[in-house]
């Protein structure tokens, strides 16, 4: 009997600057890249390559919150009042876990990756989060931050 063969987990790699000039989109480029060079080879283990894929906040250009629902009560994508918070719901969902890609400005991390987090609950919840952090101190200070935060929506931090 054939064993299935298991779906790999889909990472997300989401690049947290919207600032420009930016460095975040190269440093998540070297982030999902390593990922990559460094998988098992498939057909000597019986391990599944994840496959990753970047997010670039600057892309979505999410609103300030602009829902008139709390995201922890909706249950339902088609709750959702505008499109936009629809479609990040409908990304968000797609993957497995998260590599958050951030920089530390001003001894915190972005603005819009809070802003990105608060749109939704439920599409958090559960999944593993890994900060990948950096900046002219070290990046520690928004790390912190950015993984406190995600016991608020349950999120399983790495």
């Amino acid at each position: 009997m054939d064993t299935p063969t298991p779906t790999p987990p889909k990472i997300g790699v989401i690049i947290c600057s919207t600032r420009n000039p930016r460095v975040c989109p190269q440093i998540a480029k070297f982030v999902q890249d390593t990922i990559q060079s460094t998988q098992p080879n498939t057909t000597t283990t019986t391990t599944t390559n994840p496959t990753t894929h970047l997010i670039d906040l600057t892309t979505w250009n999410l609103p300030l919150y602009n829902e008139p629902g709390i995201p922890s009560q909706i249950k339902d994508t088609t709750q959702y009042t505008h499109a936009h918070t629809r479609a990040w719901s409908a990304e968000i969902t797609r993957y497995d876990a998260f590599i958050f890609v951030t920089p530390q400005y001003n001894w915190g991390y972005p603005a819009a990756i809070k802003n990105a987090l608060d749109y939704l609950y439920h599409e958090w919840a559960g999944k593993p989060a890994f900060v990948v952090s950096y900046g002219g101190h070290g990046g520690g200070k928004a790390n912190r931050q950015l993984r406190g935060g995600f016991g608020g929506t349950e999120d399983e931090d790495c």
